[in-house]
């Protein structure tokens, strides 16, 4: 196990831990503590990576930065928790893109970072507790920041208020310039198909990554109680342009024969 740790300022900490190429936790250490909290987690089963606002990773890299040379803005911290942050408004993007391009090395893995931590379209979005605690409602959201969960609420406002303190009150920034990546978007496609499915999940999965349009995978299956297979689910992920993609599976299907066989987009 690796785990990069930033100082924030009177004794808290952020750990961003990898276990392994599929497993990473967003942890907090506050003073006195032995251990330290889970604020969230990328696995390959039960992922719950719905932790930040992009401003507050910003606010805590910021104060990592000014306490440890090693921790430069941007750079370490924004690049292994970006995966914790979720995008509910174009203006997010547009403050997040240039420091994580910076962090991350391109436009390109900004890109990529998009699609997963998207949720403009979800109706996701951020509330206000009566105890001045920010949570996540709405569909789709894999998260611990909501009432009533193991999400340290109280250890977060007082991390969030020493990092203010590390950097000598609230940063002000300017607005930044609308960001091209407001654009992008990532759509998924579900197939039932009824014959074995490997070589048709392999053709559409490389046909989309050649044309960078998104991807495929294989998502389960349905059987009979006798233990016969009768339907098999693909999930197909579609990067920006809809239709180009759909053109994409479409010409895909038909070529293995599956002529009646149409995605629906959930």
């Amino acid at each position: 196990m690796h785990t990069l740790e930033a100082p924030v300022g009177g004794g808290y900490a952020i750990l961003v831990s990898d276990f392994d190429e599929d497993t990473r936790y967003l942890s907090l250490r506050v003073p006195g503590a032995d251990g330290s909290t889970t604020l969230g987690y990328v696995d390959s089963a039960h992922p719950m990576p719905h932790a930040l606002r992009w401003s507050e990773l910003d606010l805590v890299a910021r104060a990592a930065a000014a306490l440890d040379p090693a921790l430069p803005h941007p750079g370490p911290l924004v690049a292994a928790a970006a995966d914790f942050v979720i995008v509910t408004a174009d203006t997010e993007i547009d403050a997040a893109a240039p420091p994580l391009t910076a962090a991350l090395g391109s436009e390109r893995a900004v890109r990529r970072w998009l699609y997963r931590a998207d949720a403009r379209e979800r109706g996701v979005v951020w509330e206000r507790t009566p105890d001045g605690d920010l949570v996540l409602a709405g569909a789709g959201v894999h998260t611990r920041r909501v009432p009533g969960s193991t999400f340290p609420f109280a250890g977060w406002r007082a991390a969030l208020a020493a990092a203010e303190q590390t950097l000598g009150g609230p940063v002000a920034l300017p607005d930044p310039a609308p960001s091209p990546l407001r654009a992008a978007r990532r759509f998924k496609l579900n197939l039932t198909l009824h014959v074995p499915p490997r070589e048709i999940v392999a053709a559409l999965d490389a046909a989309l990554r050649e044309r960078e349009l998104g991807s495929a995978d294989g998502s389960g299956a349905m059987s009979t109680a006798a233990g016969v297979f009768t339907a098999w689910f693909v999930d197909v992920l579609v990067h920006d342009d809809l239709e180009a993609g759909r053109a994409v599976v479409r010409a895909v299907l038909d070529r293995h024969g599956q002529y009646e066989t149409e995605p629906s987009l959930s």
